[in-house]
Protein backbone atom coordinates (compact mmCIF):
# COMPACT_ATOMS: atom_id res chain seq x y z
CA UNK A 1 0.00 0.00 0.00
CA UNK A 2 2.81 2.40 0.80
CA UNK A 3 4.47 1.77 -2.54
CA UNK A 4 1.25 2.45 -4.40
CA UNK A 5 0.57 5.61 -2.39
CA UNK A 6 4.10 6.82 -3.02
CA UNK A 7 3.62 6.34 -6.75
CA UNK A 8 0.08 7.65 -7.09
CA UNK A 9 -0.07 10.59 -4.69
CA UNK A 10 2.70 12.70 -6.28
CA UNK A 11 1.12 12.32 -9.72
CA UNK A 12 -2.30 13.18 -8.32
CA UNK A 13 -0.82 16.16 -6.50
CA UNK A 14 0.82 17.54 -9.66
CA UNK A 15 -2.37 17.25 -11.70
CA UNK A 16 -4.74 18.72 -9.11
CA UNK A 17 -2.49 21.45 -7.68
CA UNK A 18 -3.45 24.08 -10.29
CA UNK A 19 -7.14 23.65 -9.41
CA UNK A 20 -6.94 23.42 -5.63
CA UNK A 21 -3.79 25.39 -4.85
CA UNK A 22 -0.80 24.46 -2.74
CA UNK A 23 -2.50 24.30 0.68
CA UNK A 24 -5.62 22.68 -0.66
CA UNK A 25 -3.68 19.80 -2.14
CA UNK A 26 -1.96 19.10 1.16
CA UNK A 27 -5.28 19.18 3.03
CA UNK A 28 -7.19 17.07 0.49
CA UNK A 29 -5.48 13.73 1.22
CA UNK A 30 -4.70 14.56 4.85
CA UNK A 31 -8.25 15.17 6.08
CA UNK A 32 -9.83 11.89 4.89
CA UNK A 33 -6.78 9.96 6.13
CA UNK A 34 -6.98 11.41 9.62
CA UNK A 35 -10.76 10.89 9.65
CA UNK A 36 -10.24 7.20 8.81
CA UNK A 37 -7.63 6.88 11.58
CA UNK A 38 -10.00 8.56 14.06
CA UNK A 39 -12.93 6.33 13.17
CA UNK A 40 -10.78 3.20 13.30
CA UNK A 41 -9.38 4.21 16.67
CA UNK A 42 -12.81 4.97 18.08
CA UNK A 43 -14.23 1.68 16.85
CA UNK A 44 -11.42 -0.68 17.81
CA UNK A 45 -10.15 1.25 20.81
CA UNK A 46 -13.34 1.04 22.84
CA UNK A 47 -13.16 -0.73 26.10
CA UNK A 48 -15.84 -3.38 26.11
CA UNK A 49 -17.28 -5.00 29.20
CA UNK A 50 -16.04 -8.54 29.80
CA UNK A 51 -18.26 -11.28 28.42
CA UNK A 52 -19.79 -13.56 31.03
CA UNK A 53 -18.34 -17.04 31.14
CA UNK A 54 -20.71 -19.88 30.34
Amino acid sequence: MAFCGGAVMPQLYVRLKPMAGFRGMFAAPMLPSYLAILLCGRHFGRERPPTPER
